[in-house]
């Protein structure tokens, strides 16, 4: 019976004028269209999707497209029919043409572009980002702001629809393909969060303030936090997959001094990555640098919490070479107790004041530091993380393998362009003396005065000179601190 009326309907819109196709009589058929595609023979959805193309081609038709309440049949047909996607365009622009868009607008369209993304998988990808940039060209000529939320969502969705399987191909050859575009989605998501960020501080009038509506933000916020959430699930199960052989195993289970096997060497499991060390995986390194930098700026405890689970693979890739984002990460991570617990459990401090004390070991030979030393820029933020673990609210005293760090800074001797990372480290020092108990304090006091007479020394060198305002009052709250602490 269903075939005999979508073929009665086909026909009417073959031989009725355009005018009489978008009567109210005719539109009203819409929802029983797309109904029928859950159980139509091949025959019967050609022409329905023919008759959804002739309504939908019009404005009237496009809206009444838009109303229908569950279009998800037609998006799974678009597997196998592309003519489907132009009506799935059709249905999308109507949202760009509506003066008022409103929020249940923009999660319609979410839905709609999520939906199409999860029902074709990666086998109709070109023809869908084909249908999605010609409605990004009008999207971008009609209104800007639409446009940059669109695009950035649609990179979120894209991210979200694919990487959750994207370990069941991390043997094939589509894994490098996959992996290549995701990491352009999480630059340019990237790249978007740091627009944000300098935005803030933006006045409204500016070229450089955000073009978006606070609902578009607030919803944007959302989509952020539930793409890094998925993100995390990710880097556990694929440094799992590198490291331990299986996906999701828990730390405990992986290789340790208890458990023979180096546990910082990959093994050479026959489904990995054919791209060898994780750290050359492009979707890794761009993942941590998206993740790390929203892990930082967006204050939610909740996805903090997550990424304290994969705390010990970012120090992991800390080791390996990734520095500067995991660092950023650890802003953010540290700011929640079990974050602080988590790095110091793992071995944080000691990974990173290693790191800090090699580079000011170096600088004693002066301005040949060695290849291996951290650059000042990472040096420096290193000192702030350590800051953050002494100073915490958590940290109830220095421990006894932390304190070393005091004579390595009492012994540096940095260049004046260096003044201002060994004044910081200095006041790390100072924070590590305060917290310290009485038997280490007067165990490093010899190396305690050393620092006070150095930061003395260099305030009475710079009188009268060129001073940078900041390294000066560090050095002043070095001397003050580290005299009454002697």
């Amino acid at each position: 019976m269903n075939e005999l009326a979508v073929s009665v309907i086909h026909v009417f819109t073959i031989l009725l004028p355009l005018q009489a196709i978008q009567e109210d009589k005719m539109l009203s058929f819409c929802g029983a269209l797309v109904k029928v595609l859950q159980k139509a023979t091949t025959e019967t959805t050609t022409l329905v999707v023919q008759v959804l193309v002739t309504l939908s081609s019009q404005p009237k038709g496009g809206d009444a497209m838009w109303e229908v309440d569950n279009v998800s049949p037609l998006l799974k047909v678009a597997k196998y029919q592309e003519p489907a996607l132009r009506v799935v365009q059709n249905v999308l622009l109507v949202m760009i043409y509506r003066e008022n868009t409103t929020s249940d607008d923009l999660k319609k369209w979410d839905d709609i572009v999520s939906q199409l993304l999860a029902s074709n998988g990666q086998a109709n990808t070109i023809p869908i980002l084909e249908m999605l940039a010609s409605a990004f060209g009008t999207v971008q000529s009609s209104s800007p702001k639409q446009f940059s939320y669109v695009f950035i969502n649609l990179t979120l969705i894209d991210i979200r629809s694919t990487i959750p399987s994207l370990m069941e191909s991390l043997a094939s050859s589509s894994y490098i393909e996959t992996a290549f575009r995701l990491a352009a989605s999480y630059d340019i998501v990237g790249a978007f969060i740091a627009f944000l960020v300098s935005s803030l501080d933006a006045a409204d009038d500016s070229p450089d303030a955000a073009n978006l509506a606070p609902d578009m933000l607030l919803r944007l916020r959302k989509d952020i936090a539930e793409t890094m959430s998925l993100t995390i699930e990710f880097l556990r199960d694929r440094w799992d997959a590198a490291v331990s052989g299986a996906a999701g195993l828990h730390p405990s289970a992986r290789p340790s001094a208890e458990n023979p096997g180096n546990a910082n060497e990959p093994l050479a499991i026959t489904w990995d990555s054919k791209a060898g060390n994780i750290v050359d995986d492009v979707i890794v390194v761009g993942s941590v640098n998206t993740l790390s930098l929203w892990l930082r700026e967006d204050e939610n405890d909740q996805l903090r919490e997550e990424a304290v689970g994969i705390i010990d693979v970012l120090l992991a890739l800390y080791d390996r070479g990734l520095k500067s984002p995991v660092l950023t990460a650890l802003e953010g991570v540290l700011a929640i107790s079990n974050g602080m617990e988590a790095f110091l459990d793992y071995s944080g401090w000691s990974l990173l004041s290693n790191d800090l004390k090699h580079h000011l070991a170096a600088s004693n030979s002066g301005p040949y530091k060695t290849s291996d030393a951290l650059p000042k820029s990472l040096a420096m933020d290193v000192i702030r993380i350590l800051l953050m673990v002494v100073e915490s609210a958590d940290t109830s005293r220095s421990g006894e393998e932390w304190i070393d760090c005091v004579k390595v800074v009492s012994d540096a001797t940095v260049a004046d362009a260096d003044l201002d990372l060994w004044a910081a480290a200095a006041q790390l020092a100072v924070e590590l003396v305060s917290k310290a108990p009485v038997r280490l304090r007067k165990r490093y006091e010899e190396h305690s005065r050393k620092i006070l007479h150095a930061a003395e020394s260099k305030l009475f060198a710079k009188q009268g000179g060129v001073f940078d305002g900041e390294t000066k009052e560090s050095l002043l709250e070095v001397a003050e601190g580290m005299r009454s602490l002697l």
